[in-house]
């Protein structure tokens, strides 16, 4: 006859309904769920291992050494909750529309957007000259004026509106009179600021990856 262990039973009936209760408030805390089922495992193993060791020196060594040499199967062990919230926030993003208000790097924005998932951030909103040099003042962001038109293929508006209907084709966006900043200088990562001056509009775009 197949025997129960309730301990054990109970353990991981708790860490599954902790993982139910994680996705629930925030999917993205899947990854702590995943790293304490990670550490528990890998203690129960130490433990395992170093139980009957003697002398004491000699299992206070083994317990230190297999403590570190598991560090990276800890982190192993996690990857497949790192997949998950990757797949999830691509597919998921967090993003909201016709705000009222909305704050991002110092910016005090109205009648904004905003679109995050894994790879972009992106956000959008009204804002006047003074208040947005004042912001790019506390970042250290070199403005610069806009001397050619500036084709701003994605907003956070647009991306809002490609994810609702796939089928519309966007439009870009052209600023002609404004001011610019952009750190990505030929770099996959980094920050494109525009504000056009006719609207009094802040568009920023970043990839995080």
């Amino acid at each position: 006859m197949l025997k129960i262990n309730r301990k054990k039973w109970m353990i991981h009936g708790f860490l599954f309904i902790a993982m139910l209760v994680s996705c629930g408030i925030q999917f993205q805390l899947i990854i702590l769920w995943n790293l304490g089922y990670a550490i528990h495992f890998m203690s129960r193993l130490v433990i395992k291992v170093t139980r009957d060791l003697r002398p004491f020196f000699l299992k206070i060594l083994t317990i230190v050494i297999l403590t570190v040499g598991s560090a990276p199967c800890v982190v192993l062990m996690c990857i497949p909750a790192w997949l998950l919230c990757v797949i999830h926030s691509i597919n998921h993003p967090d993003c909201g529309m016709d705000l009222p208000n909305y704050s991002s790097h110092g910016f005090e924005l109205r009648n904004a957007a905003y679109y995050r998932d894994y790879n972009n951030y992106l956000f959008e909103g009204d804002i006047d000259e003074n208040a947005l040099k004042k912001a790019a003042f506390r970042l250290d962001w070199k403005f610069q004026e806009i001397t050619k038109p500036t084709d701003l293929l994605y907003t956070a508006k647009s991306r809002i509106e490609a994810r609702r209907n796939p089928s519309r084709p966007t439009a870009d966006l052209k600023i002609a009179d404004g001011l610019i900043y952009n750190s990505y200088h030929g770099t996959d990562c980094g920050e494109l600021v525009v504000w056009d001056r006719k609207n009094k509009r802040l568009y920023f775009s970043s990839s995080l990856r």
